[in-house]
């Protein structure tokens, strides 16, 4: 599969050229997540973050780096984790072009922040978009439907692993993050984790964020997978 070709293919495709019209700005205090950015541009921009820290230079670790690497060069479905990863950065806030109807009434899922003149909130994006318009972005690609649902599943839950997860484990070491991340994403957490460290990377309120996430890649207990089962007795 050429990657790239259906990188550039999505980039100019009608959907996904609706996000220069999708502009967000937001902060939590002084600390800011978007600044007056169309989604087009964030998008973009963590395609290209994606390609960086897919090198893996900020795991020092020898034996997670080395694991990292087999992690990117494994395949899901027929297709290279590394492939996945990127084109998961580039769609991941595709939702926000999507608008909802209420009888008569139709608006966009972007609306002002509770409170604020100046700031908007997307809820929804991330299952909407899941659900609604990634299945559209890839209606004419060589992925076969297991791909697509597994590339649904990763943008479904992308925020996951956002601030409000972090922000209430604070005080836990780096194996106690590790024993409760793990039940959740789908078991695609290491996918869920690298797809927020990207889109969080230049936004300083997720600087404590980004710093637990590079500790957990940091850790070979990350690459460990588990397999959930119903036990005879």
């Amino acid at each position: 599969m050429d990657i790239e070709k259906v990188l550039q293919d999505i980039q100019s495709h009608p959907l996904f050229l609706r996000l220069k019209n999708v502009v967000e700005n937001g902060y939590e205090g002084d600390k800011t997540w978007h600044d007056h950015e169309p989604v087009f541009d964030h998008s973009t921009k963590t395609l290209r973050i994606a390609r960086e820290r897919l090198s893996g230079d900020f795991i020092t670790n020898p034996e997670a780096k080395r694991l990292f690497e087999n992690w990117k060069e494994q395949e899901i479905f027929g297709v290279k984790q590394k492939d996945l990863t990127l084109l998961i950065s580039l769609i991941h806030d595709c939702g926000k072009i999507v608008s909802y109807k209420e009888e008569e009434k139709v608006a966009s899922i972007v609306t002002p922040k509770p409170g604020f003149s100046d700031q908007v909130i997307c809820p929804g994006h991330e299952y909407w978009g899941a659900k609604l318009v990634v299945q559209e972005l890839l209606k004419n690609t060589p992925f076969s439907e297991d791909s697509k649902k597994y590339i649904q599943t990763v943008v479904e839950y992308h925020g996951f692993f956002s601030n409000p997860y972090f922000s209430t484990k604070t005080n836990q070491s780096v194996e106690e993050l590790l024993k409760g991340l793990k039940p959740y994403y789908g078991g695609y957490y290491i996918e869920g984790l690298f797809n927020m460290y990207c889109d969080g990377y230049t936004a300083t309120a997720f600087e404590e964020g980004k710093k637990r996430i590079e500790e957990l890649f940091n850790c070979p207990d990350l690459y460990i997978s588990r397999e959930y089962f119903i036990p005879e007795k």
